[in-house]
């Protein structure tokens, strides 16, 4: 189940292991393995999924399962220590096209973030998505 509650300068979208801040202008639509959130403005695609570790909190090398092996098209997955998460970051671009993933994990929930755009894009939109991105409030389920 989800809420949307919407503020004065913002939305706030809340699923049941995660919640994130979107600016106005942002809308949401839930698919069957994911959200995704679309600008008005950007012709990119913000993705998130969430999956729950049955049995202890999500360690830096559970993060290998889900990253899979190195591709020559991405970058070295680089760590991220926030005080509400942890988690790897990195940046694929392929034939004009630039995604970004997130696997960023809280407790026993690991949300998996992506988002898709063109390299000629990528300037003008990534600020915005990476300020959605570290709103990101994972529930410690």
């Amino acid at each position: 189940m989800s809420r949307h509650r919407v503020l004065k300068h913002h939305c706030i979208y809340s699923s049941e292991w995660w919640s994130i801040d979107l600016p106005l202008g942002w809308a949401a639509s839930e698919e069957s393995d994911c959200v995704s959130f679309r600008s008005t403005s950007h012709p990119g695609v913000l993705n998130a999924s969430a999956v729950r570790k049955p049995d202890g909190s999500v360690k830096d090398e559970d993060f290998s399962e889900f990253i899979g092996e190195p591709n020559h098209d991405c970058s070295a997955a680089k760590p991220i220590h926030a005080g509400r998460y942890i988690g790897f970051t990195r940046n694929c671009a392929h034939n004009g096209a630039l995604l970004t993933e997130w696997w960023l994990a809280h407790g026993s929930v690991l949300v998996y973030i992506t988002y898709t755009t063109t390299t000629e894009n990528e300037s003008r939109e990534l600020k915005e998505v990476r300020q959605i991105v570290e709103s990101l409030r994972i529930e410690n389920a």
